[in-house]
């Protein structure tokens, strides 16, 4: 997730990384998804005066100076496909197909995600976050894309089926998933003062 600082020439990216027990119900159109907490889950927001974000290639997010960081401490939620037998879409919907080939079920989710605060610039927070406050977001999925385009970061192409995700039927085969997300939260980012830039 990138902002481009309302065109003033800087931007503030969210990275987040989160393990997901995955279970289904008998058709596997329906997924529930828990946190797995012996995987890497972390939160990380970026304030970077060079704007280079890029959500096609899955570049430019993870860069700059890190003004926030903590730990994802719980995560819940669902996704219900539409169909696992078809017809299937273009992954890719959001104006150039730059996936050409690869074909997506559709579908729609959501999740809730809480975050503990573990680090904090308070150059950029001014109050409502602190060491040990826990930031809660919702997060809405969907497919195919439609809003912006899939993470080239996650592409290991082969013969055009899309390889590097774990299952959607049962978090081991199937069909792989790649979401387009869409995350929201409820604290406060009222900045003190912007660095130079």
């Amino acid at each position: 997730m990138g902002l481009d600082g309302l065109n003033v020439g800087y931007e503030i990216t969210v990275v987040l990384s989160n393990a997901v027990e995955i279970t289904t119900n008998s058709d596997g159109t329906v997924v529930l998804l828990a946190l797995d907490p012996d995987g890497d889950n972390f939160f990380e927001m970026y304030y970077d005066p060079n704007p280079n974000a890029d959500s096609l290639a899955g570049t430019g997010y993870g860069d700059g100076q890190l003004i926030l960081a903590g730990q994802l401490t719980t995560l819940s939620g669902n996704f219900t496909a539409n169909s696992l037998i078809g017809p299937f879409g273009a992954l890719d919907q959001f104006g150039t197909d730059n996936w050409p080939g690869v074909d997506t079920i559709s579908g729609q989710g959501t999740q809730n995600l809480d975050v503990l605060v573990q680090s904090v610039d308070m150059d950029f927070f001014t109050s409502g976050v602190d060491l040990g406050t826990i930031l809660p977001f919702n997060n809405s999925q969907v497919l195919p894309f439609r809003q912006t385009n899939p993470s080239m970061s996650f592409d290991t192409l082969v013969g055009g089926t899309l390889n590097s995700m774990p299952g959607l039927v049962n978090g081991i085969s199937g069909p792989d998933i790649l979401l387009q997300s869409d995350a929201n939260n409820a604290f406060e980012f009222i900045p003190r003062s912007w660095p130079a830039g």
